[in-house]
């Protein structure tokens, strides 16, 4: 079977749609690979089921999350997030999508320290062994590369980000397997010269 491919999101309203902070919170529990319903999202977001229900509508209006069968003994059908995930891509000049993008990029950066930060807190404690340090992983680094050369750099990074997206939907492998949230960004340091090389290369003649 094919593997789902990511869903590219350029369309504004889609974008915008993203960026309410009550969608964010229904993303982010739906990330967690849950699958909940309306009613049991409702207890988690703060808001009546039916409120939540109209976030989940809009969100599927956009291929952003999905219904999936109910057991047979349920009465409400349950979400869950698109398989594949998302590609968010703005266009030029879209400043609300932009903003959207920016907001939803923020939350998983602060999603990512909060659990560094337990797992710090559990180290000074005492409740993190030597051996499972090796396990864990937080560096920064630079490197000169050309535009071509990143391109590469992206293109490994998403082959291997969706080998471990695709096991997400496979069983467990073993009994000590655990879920682990992976973070990589790859950007010039200086934006703005970035800017100027790409529209110095673009006004060049060929």
């Amino acid at each position: 079977m094919a593997r789902p491919q990511p869903l590219t999101l350029r369309e504004p309203a889609a974008l915008k749609a993203l960026a309410h902070p009550v969608r964010q919170d229904l993303i982010a529990l739906l990330d967690d690979n849950t699958v909940v319903t309306a009613t049991a999202a409702s207890e988690r977001v703060g808001m009546s089921p039916s409120a939540v229900s109209h976030h989940l509508r809009l969100l599927e209006k956009y291929g952003i999350v999905e219904r999936v069968e109910a057991s047979e003994d349920a009465r409400e059908r349950p979400w869950r997030l698109r398989p594949g995930g998302l590609n968010l891509s703005p266009a030029a000049g879209d400043r609300s999508g932009q903003a959207a993008v920016m907001v939803l990029v923020r939350r998983q950066v602060d999603r990512q320290l909060e659990r560094m930060e337990r797992l710090l807190r559990a180290d000074e404690e005492g409740e993190v062994e030597e051996a499972d340090e090796g396990t864990l992983g937080f560096a920064f680094t630079r490197a000169r590369l050309s535009r071509d050369e990143a391109r590469e750099l992206v293109h490994r990074i998403e082959v291997i980000l969706e080998e471990l997206r695709a096991r997400r939907a496979e069983p467990s492998r073993s009994e000590d397997e655990l879920e682990y949230s992976l973070a990589a960004s790859v950007l010039p340091t200086d934006p703005e010269e970035f800017v100027r090389t790409v529209q110095r290369e673009r006004s060049s003649p060929r």
